[in-house]
Order: structure tokens, then sequence, then C-alpha cells
């Protein structure tokens, strides 16, 4: 049996002309659903992005998806292209980040999947974050609070994120038999040394002028850089954190102080070489107050704490 599910159709049978399921690869990359259906109703074509479709194929527990686009391409049929759960994170509301103080991985992540539903290991709930995330999209920050803390995204078919810490083990072992023509697997070259640049943001900065001017009720002001202790003059503010502040009507004048932004590199060695390979993360702007190995192997530890 299968079935297409979406808002009041149920499709089945020669009603599906094809359909095929894209598992990827890249835990922050989405799976993909791409469909042709057989339709007499052209009312399909108002869709409305992210509503939830179901997929089921012969005796296989049901996949979940969501609509990104539907386009006529025949008197009764009609092209479906859906994404997985993490693909709702891409696109829509951005997550306004903010400054970090020590809130955990479970408080932190489910705030910015928003709508997304999501799971959190246990070992991974209570870990504190410090530091700051811009306004960006729900993926590109989560992305951030997953490297932080050496987490990866499981997208399952279940319309359900579950984040677990990274296996430094191995799942298992290709033999020469089950290698064959036709795939590639690329080798680099071997990490001598990783370098990341640890950011911290302390209160301490000069008074500055966020926004000045005419407002209308409800605009949200962004701030190139984070800021705190905010105060309004004209209007007020409805609500804010350190990247950002929704204001009511009037003419006025929105101030801060800004955050002094200091910056240190902290490296440890993996492994020798004749010729260094260097790994560099300059601009993951969150760090998690506890330790963090590089590998199995070297044994080295960095110390991340929350500041310097």
């Amino acid at each position: 049996m299968n079935q297409i599910i979406y808002s009041k159709w149920v499709f089945e049978d020669d009603d599906i002309r094809s359909a095929q399921i894209y598992r990827a690869t890249s835990s922050l990359e989405p799976n993909t659903l791409n469909a042709t259906v057989r339709c007499g109703d052209s009312s399909i074509l108002e869709f409305e992005q992210d509503t939830r479709l179901t997929y089921v194929h012969s005796t296989d527990l049901p996949a979940y998806f969501y609509i990104q686009d539907i386009t006529r391409t025949g008197p009764d049929e009609y092209a479906i292209s859906a994404m997985s759960a993490i693909g709702r994170l891409i696109h829509g509301e951005q997550h306004y980040g903010g400054i970090y103080t020590g809130q955990t991985v479970g408080q932190v992540i489910p705030e910015i999947c928003g709508p997304v539903p999501c799971v959190v290991k246990t070992n991974l709930q209570d870990v504190q974050i410090y530091g700051w995330l811009p306004i960006a999209s729900r993926r590109d920050n989560l992305a951030q609070v997953l490297f932080a803390v050496g987490a990866w995204i499981r997208d399952d078919l279940d319309g359900v994120l579950h984040i677990e810490r990274l296996w430094d083990g191995y799942t298992a072992n290709i033999t020469q038999a089950q290698i064959y023509q036709g795939p590639s697997m690329s080798y680099g070259a071997k990490v001598t040394q990783v370098v990341v640049t640890e950011h911290q943001y302390v209160q301490g900065g000069e008074e500055v002028t966020l926004f000045e001017g005419q407002s209308q009720q409800g605009d949200i002001i962004t701030f190139s850089e984070p800021a705190y202790n905010l105060r309004a003059s004209g209007f007020s503010i409805l609500e804010s954190n350190a990247n950002y502040a929704k204001i009511t009507a009037g003419n006025g004048t929105l101030i801060g102080s800004a955050y002094i932004h200091n910056t240190r590199q902290i490296s440890a060695d993996v492994s020798q070489a004749a010729e260094p390979n260097v790994v560099t993360v300059s601009d993951a702007t969150l760090v998690p107050g506890q330790l963090i190995r590089c590998g199995p192997a070297s044994g080295a530890v960095l110390r991340l704490p929350g500041y310097f």
C-alpha cells in the first residue's frame, strides 16, 4: 500500500504517479519528498507552506513531511515538494538570539526550535550555555548550540528532532567485499591541530543610540551589535533582548549600553605530520560550561568555560 495524505486529500494506488524520498547524510540537511499525484480538484494549489503531509509506503511506519511547493504539471497532475522537520527551521520566522549566561541546553534548544517538536537527550539537558547568538534562521542558531555542546540532530521521519551527543566510536567496518565500482569517498589530510576562537561578552561598554525617529506600533529595531540596559523616550519597549527591541508608536530615542567583546584563541594538538593541517573555528560565539575532548586518540582537552 502506498498513500499520500495531505489536508482533505488521500492519494493511493494509481493516483500516485511517482514518489521519491531523499535521505540526507548531514544532520542539518532536511530529508525531502518529491511526488506527482493525480487530482481532479485544483484547490490543491491553495496550500499553506509547512502544512503536514503523511507518506505511507507498504508496511513502513508513516513518514511526516511539510509542504513547500505544489506545481500543476498537467490537466489533473500536480508535483508536490515537501521537507522533513529540519526544513521548517530554515525559512519562516527568524530566531532573535541574545546573550546567554548559563541557560541549559534543555531550555535553549526547544526555544530555538519553536513550533518544531524536539527531544533533547538526558545527558545534554543540563549543560549550560554562555555567549551570544545573532539574529539568524532557527537552523543556523541551532547549529551554533550543537557545535558548542558536541551534539547532532537525528531527523527521523516521525516529525520530531532528536538531539544527541556525538559519538567517537565506529558503527561498522566496511570490508573489501562491500566495496564496488561507482560510489566514492573522500579522505582528507590528517588534522594536526584545532584552533578555536572563544568569544566573551561583558557588560561595561559605552552608551549608544540604537534608534532615533518616528515609529509605528510593533516596529522591531534590530542592533548591529548586542546591547543591554535599554531605555526608551517618546515610545515604550514592548519586548527586547540583546539583539532587538519591539516598540510602540511614537517619536523618540532608543538608547542602550554596548557589550565589550573580547576574544582569545585556544588550541589543542591532535596529531603529528610533516606538514601542519590546522582546522580553525572563529565564528562560533557560544561555549558550554564544561570540558570538551578533542579526539579519542589524542587525549587533548580544551577547557571552554563560560568566561575567560
